[in-house]
C-alpha cells in the first residue's frame, strides 16, 4: 500500500513540476492539493503557498507559509517567503518580525538583513535602515543595493553629503551599476550641484540608454535650472521607455502650465490621475479659472 501511495506521490509531483514550467498554475494548485491530502507535510505546504504566491492569491499563500512554519518552525526560508509576501503587500510590520525570525535562525545570510534593511526603509524608519544597510555592508561589502539603500535613506534625511559618500563607495565596488549614479545624480541636484547631476545622469545613460529613471531625474533639475525643452526631451524620451511611469506626465504637466499651454497641461495632468497620481487636482482647478 506505502509503494502505491509512493508511485501517485512521485506521479503527481512530476506533473506538478511540469505544470509549473508550463506556468500553468491553476492546474498545479489542484494537483497539490492531492499530494497534500496524501502528504500532508512542510515542504509541499512550501510548494503550493508560492504557487498561490504566483497566483496573486497572498491570503492563501500566507496561510500555507503559516502551515508549513508550524510544522516545521526551525525552517528560516518560510519566514523569509511569508515575509517577502508581506512586504510586496506593504504590511511591513509583519515582514520585519518574520524576517527577524528568518535572521535569528540564520543569522550569516546578509541577504535576510538586506530584506529587514528594506523594509524599515519602506516603512519609513531611515536611521534603523541605516544600521541595517551597515550591517550589511560589514558582512558583504560587494552587495551594491545595501550601499544604494543606505545613500537613498541619507538623502530621505537629508543628509545628501552623505548620500553622496555612500553612493561613491558603491562605485567603486561596482562601477557600472547604474542606480549608484542616477541617485548620486539625485542627491547633486538636492545640492543644486546640477553640472555634477549631469555627469552622473550622462554616465548612468551611457551604461542603459533606456534607463527612464535617469531622464527624469535629469528632466527634473532641468526644470528646476528652468531649462524647459532640455527637461521636455527628457520626459519624452523617458515616456518612450515607460509609457506608464505616472509622475512623468506630472512634471510635464507642471512645464506645460508654466509654458501657458493649457490644454497640453490638462492633458497630462488628467494622465497623472488616471495613472495613479495624487494631489493633482488643485493644478488642474487653477489651470481652469484661466
Amino acid at each position: 500500500m506505502r509503494y502505491i501511495k509512493n508511485m501517485i506521490l512521485n506521479f503527481l509531483l512530476k506533473k506538478v513540476k511540469d505544470d509549473f514550467n508550463a506556468k500553468r498554475y491553476s492546474a498545479e494548485i489542484k494537483k497539490l492539493n492531492w499530494v497534500l491530502l496524501l502528504n500532508p507535510i512542510a515542504f509541499n505546504y512550501g510548494l503550493r503557498g508560492a504557487v498561490y504566491r504566483q497566483l496573486g492569491k497572498f491570503d492563501k499563500a500566507i496561510q500555507d507559509y503559516t502551515t508549513a512554519i508550524k510544522l516545521e518552525p526551525d525552517n528560516d526560508e518560510y519566514y523569509y517567503n511569508r515575509a517577502s509576501i508581506y512586504h510586496d503587500n506593504y504590511e511591513y510590520d509583519f515582514a520585519i518580525n518574520d524576517y527577524t525570525k528568518a535572521i535569528s535562525l540564520k543569522p550569516e545570510d546578509d541577504g535576510y538583513i538586506l530584506y529587514r534593511a528594506q523594509a524599515y526603509d519602506n516603512k519609513g524608519e531611515f536611521e534603523i535602515a541605516i544600521k541595517e544597510y551597515d550591517k550589511v555592508i560589514q558582512m558583504n561589502p560587494s552587495e551594491i543595493e545595501s550601499y544604494i539603500g543606505k545613500g537613498i535613506c541619507l538623502g530621505s534625511l537629508k543628509k545628501y553629503e552623505e548620500a553622496i559618500e555612500s553612493f561613491d563607495t558603491g562605485i567603486k565596488v561596482d562601477s557600472n551599476a547604474t542606480e549608484l549614479y542616477v541617485n548620486k545624480g539625485i542627491a547633486l541636484g538636492s545640492l543644486k550641484k546640477y553640472e555634477e547631476s549631469f555627469v552622473n545622469f550622462d554616465k548612468a545613460l551611457q551604461l542603459d540608454k533606456n534607463n527612464c529613471y535617469a531622464y527624469y531625474n535629469r528632466a527634473y533639475n532641468y526644470s528646476e535650472m528652468d531649462k524647459f525643452s532640455e527637461a521636455l526631451t527628457d520626459l519624452n524620451k523617458a515616456l518612450e521607455i515607460n509609457p506608464e511611469y505616472s509622475i512623468v506626465y506630472r512634471l510635464r504637466g507642471h512645464i506645460y502650465s508654466e509654458l501657458k499651454e493649457k490644454d497640453k497641461a490638462l492633458s497630462d495632468y488628467e494622465k497623472a490621475i488616471e495613472l495613479g497620481e495624487i494631489g493633482i487636482e488643485e493644478f488642474i482647478a487653477q489651470l481652469k479659472e484661466f
